[in-house]
């Protein structure tokens, strides 16, 4: 099944791509787009360079993987049927590529920094995962392996968690905002791919100083396809909406 053989090799077997996120200045409401695209574009897609400040792992945006904004959507990618568990060339190296950025970006040494927090939200981005036999709940929101302090957002004081299940197949990255006045904080998953026996599904994300979305896909025996999916807003006063984005 492709799903043990990506869970096994995530490398060759060509299983991620990048979920994107952004993060808005002011909220608005977006229509959620449908469609299959039957020539999918082969522009490649390029190793993001993580911008870094004076502080080791406190960078600059954009933050993510930006080489999802240059697809059309939904994007979907037919398997090699000469080659099992791989998808067909020249196309699939997008995978390849998006794959690379986010390895890069969660395989940094985790901070050694104490954080004062009084209480936690958990914010759920739609339904996809909430259904999912597979999810690691506590691996899910996990805010204990710290990567990156990110730019403030708004009122918040942004930073980036890594962690992979040791019960399950997962893996999952976790934005913490935290209110700089009341120490609350409130966790969304921005990052995640889980592993079943039929199957790979990923959520993947961009930053950038403007917005912040969401990109969520699965790979099956016929191939691997993404979406675009939602956009996060955070208004003036920090209330944190989320749309079906565009």
């Amino acid at each position: 099944m492709i799903g043990r053989l990506l869970y096994s090799n995530p490398c060759k077997a060509l299983v991620i791509i990048c979920t994107t996120l952004c993060i808005f200045v002011a909220s608005c409401s977006n229509k959620h787009s449908h469609g299959h695209v039957n020539n999918p574009q082969t522009r490649q897609i390029t190793v993001d360079t993580i911008r870094y400040n004076n502080n080791y792992n406190h960078i600059n945006l954009p933050f993510g993987c930006a080489g999802l904004n240059n697809l059309t959507y939904p994007m979907h990618w037919e398997a090699d049927p000469k080659n099992y568990g791989h998808l067909e060339q020249p196309v699939g190296k997008t995978f390849d590529e998006v794959y690379t950025c986010f390895e890069t970006l969660n395989n940094q040494p985790t901070l050694d920094t104490v954080l004062t927090i009084y209480n936690l939200q958990y914010i759920n981005i739609g339904s996809a995962f909430n259904n999912n036999t597979y999810i690691d709940t506590l691996a899910q929101r996990n805010i204990d392996s710290l990567k990156y302090m990110l730019p403030n957002v708004r009122n918040y004081q942004c930073y980036y968690y890594y962690s992979e299940s040791t019960l399950k197949y997962g893996k999952y990255g976790n934005i913490l905002l935290l209110d700089n006045k009341t120490h609350n904080g409130k966790v969304l998953n921005i990052y995640n791919e889980i592993g079943g026996d039929q199957n790979v599904s990923y959520r993947y994300f961009n930053i950038t100083n403007e917005s912040l979305i969401i990109y969520e896909g699965a790979c099956y025996d016929d191939g691997c396809s993404l979406n675009k999916k939602w956009k996060i807003l955070i208004s003036g006063d920090g209330e944190i909406n989320i749309a079906e984005a565009n």
